[in-house]
């Protein structure tokens, strides 16, 4: 049965449903049309022009990514700036793109439960963009760092005492320096995210809790198996001739 973009936008409707993400954040449909017929799908964190020559070699008709395009006002497509580039060589090769963005994040078993997965960790309770857990046993902060930068295959920045050990964990992929209020209220000894300023780490040592900065790259890079999983199982329970590929391209190289 043929696929069209409308039919892959209520797939990801069904598992991280558009509404539920944050007020002016930039999801769904952002170039193309709902009609338009979708046979190979390319997933991604980010929309690059790497990754918009990787969709045309494959012959992709559609892009779904984590991370949006115009979150600010576009008034005209100058094609000197880098994003209106982008959005203009998306529609001369007839490619649609949906983002999927903070709906995915508050999902169940989105991006956060995804990374969780990755360090061999399960979340009890979640609370908005914060996930909870426990360790199985109790573990020292560098051993958990040392942990985290084998699994994530990254270089991570752990603050706090290296031998404290640690029990309860909270996590927060991307930009979570904003949620350290929530997961110290949740009773993490540790906060593990992708990116947090100087003063919120002050802030949550104040607090009692450690923290462990892992990359906004390497914390969200599982949206894009995530959004592949999800839509090829969709797409084949629907008997649709759909095939759904992972991006290869790195968009900080």
């Amino acid at each position: 049965m043929n696929c069209t973009v409308h039919d892959v936008y209520a797939m990801i409707d069904a598992f991280a449903p558009f509404d539920t993400a944050t007020e002016g954040d930039n999801v769904g449909l952002l170039v193309g049309r709902m009609d338009r017929p979708v046979s190979r799908i390319l997933t991604a964190i980010d929309v690059t022009p790497g990754l918009l020559h990787e969709a045309e070699r494959i012959c992709a008709t559609l892009i779904v990514a984590h991370h949006p395009l115009l979150f600010t006002p576009t008034q005209r497509l100058d094609e000197a700036e880098p994003e209106s580039a982008l959005i203009a060589g998306m529609i001369r090769s007839g490619i649609s793109f949906i983002a999927a963005h903070t709906n995915l994040d508050l999902a169940e078993g989105g991006v956060n439960d995804a990374l969780l997965a990755r360090l061999g960790l399960s979340a009890v309770t979640k609370e908005g963009f914060v996930s909870f857990g426990a360790f199985e046993h109790p573990i020292r902060l560098a051993e958990l760092a040392s942990r985290v930068e084998r699994q994530l295959g990254a270089r991570v920045s752990p603050y706090g005492a290296a031998d404290r050990m640690l029990s309860r964990f909270a996590s927060c992929c991307g930009s979570g320096g904003v949620e350290v209020g929530t997961a110290a209220s949740l009773g993490a000894d540790v906060f593990i995210t992708g990116e947090i300023k100087y003063h919120q780490v002050l802030d949550a040592l104040a607090r009692g809790m450690s923290v462990i900065a892992a990359g906004h790259f390497e914390t969200e890079i599982c949206s894009a198996d995530l959004l592949a999983k999800h839509l090829q199982s969709a797409a084949n329970a629907l008997q649709f001739e759909l095939e759904v590929y992972v991006s290869s391209v790195d968009p900080l190289k």
